[in-house]
């Protein structure tokens, strides 16, 4: 979040990556599947769900809180997940989506929240999604489906798919280092 202003369901949001914000008042539906900003990281932040965290907890006011479970809602009622990697149903987008509905569940135990976890929790299921093994190497973006994935199980007392993200978790973790010991990741300070 670059900057946050006013309070309830007046505040007023900047994301990194283009200078248009946005109010919780009124998200235009659209946006959800095709938000008006070229900015990959800005859609990625905006879909990703990755301020609503932030906003939860610097305002602190169940107005806002409760808009918030409220705009989850309407993200998957306007851009339901069709399984394909698009309309940030993809899975960097979709894994921090969840981290994020886990959050705000875990902060409301609104079960108004549980369809979005689990529309999140199948998309991380599917491996066509999946970035780590077998399709694609170890990566952490797996890594975090996986924790994300974890999570939801816990909160909505899936045990299924627990079992499925550490037997993901197991394999890819097999593979995610060369026979000298140094990480595959493609940055360095991934290493340490």
């Amino acid at each position: 979040v670059s900057s946050i202003s006013g309070t309830g369901l007046d505040t007023t949001i900047s994301l990194t990556g283009d200078a248009r914000t946005f109010s919780l008042k009124s998200i235009p539906a659209s946006w959800w599947a095709n938000p008006p900003v070229t900015s990959p990281v800005w859609r990625l932040y905006f879909q990703g769900f990755m301020w609503v965290g932030y906003v939860a907890h610097t305002q602190d006011d169940p107005v806002v809180t409760t808009r918030l479970v409220d705009l989850a809602l309407e993200f998957i009622a306007a851009n339901p997940d069709t399984g394909v990697s698009a309309r940030g149903w993809d899975e960097g987008t979709n894994l921090r989506r969840e981290q994020q509905l886990n959050c705000l569940y875990s902060l409301t135990q609104d079960p108004r929240l549980i369809p979005a976890i689990t529309m999140s929790a199948a998309a991380n299921i599917d491996m066509k999604r999946y970035y780590g093994l077998p399709n694609t190497p170890p990566h952490n973006h797996g890594l975090m489906a996986n924790l994300a994935l974890l999570e939801s199980g816990t909160l909505l007392g899936k045990p299924g798919w627990r079992q499925f993200a550490v037997a993901r978790l197991t394999r890819d973790s097999a593979g995610a280092f060369t026979s000298s010991g140094v990480s595959i990741e493609q940055a360095s300070e991934y290493w340490q």
